[in-house]
């Protein structure tokens, strides 16, 4: 039954994150994403993505992502992903994705990725995935099929230069 169900995930529950320096209307956890120990969770209205980690049990924030060029209009932290030393965030507003690399116990900006045919308000960044050596990113308003018909660029890291193209 559906109260089972609900009682079995209260059981289980581990913990709730909040944000450090939460401030009303942030929109913390409006976007998440987890992998083994690190998880990421973007606060739209924020401007700011937030990495967690897990150790001994316990989940504690360890960085605040923001773009290096992000203002508070471009809805940095609309999506984010995760994968082993990567985080990638969006911010659809400014027609970008951000994507950072872990090194230790830091967070620090690798490199902003926009479409090579960008347009104005494609929503480039409104939903992104990384994994592995791949990044894809969505733009539901891009125009080439047709008005707002969408498309998904997917980049590729090159592993000596540490870049990533579409």
């Amino acid at each position: 039954s559906a109260n089972a169900t609900e009682l079995i995930w209260k059981e289980n529950e581990d913990q709730i994150l909040y944000a450090s320096d939460a401030a009303a209307s942030d929109a913390f956890g409006s976007f998440v994403s987890i992998d083994g120990n690190y998880a990421i969770v973007g606060a739209i209205n924020g401007n700011a993505a937030y990495i967690f980690y897990k150790s001994g049990g316990t989940w504690t924030q360890q960085a605040i992502l923001t773009g290096s060029d992000t203002g508070s209009s471009d809805e940095f932290g609309t999506c984010v992903g995760i994968k082993g030393d990567y985080t990638v965030v969006g911010a659809p507003e400014a027609g970008a994705v951000y994507i950072f690399k872990r090194s230790g116990t830091s967070w620090t900006q690798q490199q902003k990725i926009t479409a090579s045919d960008a347009g104005s308000n494609d929503k480039f960044g409104s939903s992104a995935s990384i994994s592995g050596d791949y990044a894809i990113v969505g733009a539901y308003k891009e125009d080439t099929g047709g008005t707002d018909a969408g498309a998904a660029y997917i980049f590729k890291k090159d592993t000596g230069a540490e870049t990533w193209t579409q």
